[in-house]
């Protein structure tokens, strides 16, 4: 049984100590052996999960490498906690959206060169605050605008140039182009309150405000008003439409009008 076991051949040791009974200590060396059976075999287990995981560390690296940021991720994800596998994840992640985002922003430039503002517009402003996309998007907005004044169509050119009122003089081109399209309503009588757009686009009111329709005082960039019995509603000069007051039947439900 000693020869077996000292030419690691467990199984027949454990058959030849277990034959031997009560013989000396045979029934505990059939438990050691046992346990030293399970402990290098989940030692070998654990050398091959290592020689796996460490060739699929390896292969992940080099997707990553190579620009493949999909299979990166899915590679380095199935790693799970091998080693720094969950942040080379992340990273690959991160590489793949700015991978992205230079691809887009190239587009977005070549977009506004050739002048197709409108496409370009939509690309500035799904890049967010990638590299200088803000600056090229209100420039890119404020060439769209004039573009669409000079081909006639001056009620979009009102609301580009209202949707970028920081930017040059876009507020006052704005503000002057939606003269040209809209009655202006200077004056509105609600029920039993009266409401005033200022020249410069700001709003007053006065009388009955129990319901707040008077409540216009921080309004700015208004074209427009009109008045309901106790409400008050504005036009901005980016196409938005805003209210105050009384929302009876949902007179006041504009909050996803746009242009």
């Amino acid at each position: 049984a000693e020869k077996l076991l000292a030419a690691a051949d467990y199984d027949s040791a454990i058959a030849a100590f277990t034959a031997l009974g009560d013989y000396k200590d045979a029934s505990e060396r059939v438990t050691q052996i046992e346990e030293q059976q399970e402990t290098e075999h989940l030692a070998k287990e654990a050398a091959e999960k290592e020689i796996r995981n460490a060739q699929l560390y390896s292969d992940a690296t080099a997707l990553l490498d190579s620009g493949d940021y999909d299979g990166a991720i899915v590679a380095f994800k199935k790693l799970g906690n091998y080693q720094d596998a969950a942040s080379r994840a992340k990273d690959a992640e991160t590489r793949k959206i700015e991978a992205e985002n230079a691809l887009a922003y190239q587009d977005a430039v070549s977009m506004q060169e050739s002048g197709n503002y409108e496409k370009a517009v939509e690309a500035f402003a799904a890049l967010g605050g990638y590299n200088d996309a803000a600056d090229h998007l209100v420039e890119c907005r404020y060439l769209q605008a004039d573009q669409l004044q000079s081909e006639g169509r001056i009620a979009e050119a009102a609301i580009t140039f209202g949707k970028n009122a920081d930017y040059k003089d876009s507020k006052a081109r704005s503000m002057e182009l939606w003269k040209a399209v809209t009655t202006r309503n200077s004056i509105s009588a609600g029920g039993y309150h009266s409401v005033a757009l200022r020249a410069d686009g700001t709003v007053v009111a006065t009388g009955e405000n129990e319901n707040g329709a008077c409540n216009v005082t921080s309004w700015r960039d208004v074209v427009a008003i009109a008045t309901g019995f106790s409400y008050t509603v504005g036009l901005k000069s980016d196409g938005d439409v805003i209210v105050t007051g009384t929302d009876n039947d949902g007179a006041c439900h504009i909050s996803n009008w746009k242009d």
